[in-house]
Formats: structure tokens, sequence, C-alpha cells
């Protein structure tokens, strides 16, 4: 598979063993966790508000939506696509779920051009684009109903497009673009869009810079500059009904912020685990 300089650690055995733990936990502390990210309750509603929804999960690593999916729904409830850039990671999600429902695609291909789904959903892709925007392009136009996000934006500040000054080391070999989105760009980016008729936005506040080894722009150092972990939910309809387009703010407590406030919910989850439930 070919991909651009600032993706092939994406196709490494560590990039592997990265997603790989979530595959290693039980099934309850699995939905504990996995669950507790408000991108999966918007997923959950939208499969639940349309009738055997299909559904794009870009950038679907080992599955582990998938797995969310199976263990939320009955496999008659949607119709689910997994598709990613790196081969590891789609041998893994073959080898854990049906081969058919995932597909190796190369960086540059027309995958989003050329097909279209009910719900699209891409979690923590859109930071480690080059070109964030006509990345969100891409994934808003293969969405039919609903597009779900996570992503991560900043409340001040203009945002830095140069993947040189705002990046993030993996896997002790390779420098990633780690994009941070200024969150009022973005939803003008969103009301300009003729299709869009609705935007849900949680967003959970931390500093970015300094951690996981992110080579960030100083400002994204303080907590004024509002950065955060922020997961989107677009609803998409016809043209003629778009033209009063509604944004909702929810200060839900998700995510890491919440795994990390309730560390002991986390850990019985984690212990009637190994008990195999």
């Amino acid at each position: 598979m070919s991909s651009s300089e600032t993706h092939k650690g994406w196709s490494t055995t560590s990039h592997l063993n990265t997603f790989d733990r979530w595959n290693k936990m039980g099934n309850s502390e699995f939905l504990y966790k996995y669950g507790s990210f408000k991108e999966q309750s918007f997923l959950r509603n939208a499969i639940q508000t349309n009738k055997s929804p299909t559904i794009l999960d870009y950038g679907c690593a080992t599955g582990t939506a998938k797995r969310f999916l199976k263990l939320s729904f009955k496999e008659n409830q949607y119709q689910y696509k997994g598709v990613d850039i790196s081969s590891p990671v789609i041998e893994r999600a073959k080898e854990l779920n049906s081969e058919s429902e995932f597909q190796l695609i190369d960086k540059n291909s027309n995958f989003l051009k050329s097909n279209k789904f009910d719900i699209v959903y891409s979690r923590d892709t859109v930071l480690h684009q080059e070109k964030p925007y006509d990345f969100i392009d891409l994934l808003l136009n293969s969405a039919k109903k609903s597009l779900i996000l996570r992503l991560r934006t900043r409340d001040k500040g203009a945002t830095i497009f140069d993947k040189n000054l705002s990046c993030q080391m993996h896997y002790d070999n390779y420098w990633m673009p780690y994009i941070v989105l200024n969150i009022d760009e973005l939803i003008n980016f969103f009301f300009e869009k003729k299709r869009v008729k609705s935007i849900i936005i949680n967003k959970s506040y931390e500093v970015l810079g300094g951690h996981n080894q992110r080579y960030l722009p100083k400002d994204l150092y303080f907590k004024k500059s509002g950065c955060a972990e922020t997961s989107i939910l677009i609803h998409i309809g016809k043209e003629k009904d778009c033209h009063n387009k509604e944004i909702i703010i929810d200060s839900d407590l998700e995510g890491n912020m919440l795994l990390n406030k309730k560390r002991f919910i986390s850990l019985f989850y984690r212990l009637i685990s190994k008990f195999g439930l």
C-alpha cells in the first residue's frame, strides 16, 4: 500500500498494538470505556433514528466501532463498512470480524468520492490530515444523513496548518500532522454547506500541548487557548430544509475526562472482565 510520508507510521506493528488494546478488554469493560466517548452516543442515536442505515467507519483501525455496534445492536439494524489505510489493522479487523466488512484503501483513493452512506463516522482522523478541511469535505459529501467526527479544537487563536509546527511523534520514528482547528472557523465551515441542517458539539477541555509526544504551537500549552477533544454530530438534509441551521453545544462529561473522574467504576469493569464478562 502506498502512503504519504506523514502517515507511514500507520503501517507498522506499533500502530496495530496501539489499537489492539481495545480488543483485549472483556465486553463489559469495553462497552463502558469505549461507550464513554460522546461520538458513540451520537452513533447509537443515529442508528436508532434510521431504519437499517448504511454506516461507513473511515479510519476503522482494528474494528473497535464494529465491536461496539455488535454489542449494542442486532446485526439487521445496520449495515457496516470499515476502511483504513493501514494494512496491519485491517488484517486484524478481518480476523475478528467478517472479512467482507473491512477494506484496505490507499490514502489517495477515490473511495469517499465513489461511495455514499447514510452515516459516516470517523474518529481521530481529521487531526492527522495535512488539509483537514478538504478531508472533512470528502467525508461530508459521502454522508447522506449524518456525519460523526472526533477531532481536536481550540476556542482561541487561529488554526495552524503547518505540519512542521503542529505535529505528533508516533512510534519513536514518525512525525505526523496534529492539527487543532479553531472551533469558530469549523462551525462557519459547516454553516456554509448547503446540506448541513444542524450541528451538535461536545467539547472535553484539556491542554493538548506537551502530552503524548506532541509538538504544537506554544499557545496550545496553556488552558486559556481552550483546547478540547471534540465530538461533533452533523445532521444532513435537503438544501430546501437547511436554511435555518441549528447549533447545540453540550457540556456532558465524556471520554477520558469521564473515565479519569470515575476511576473506581473503570476498575470495577476491568475486574469483572477478568471473569469473562
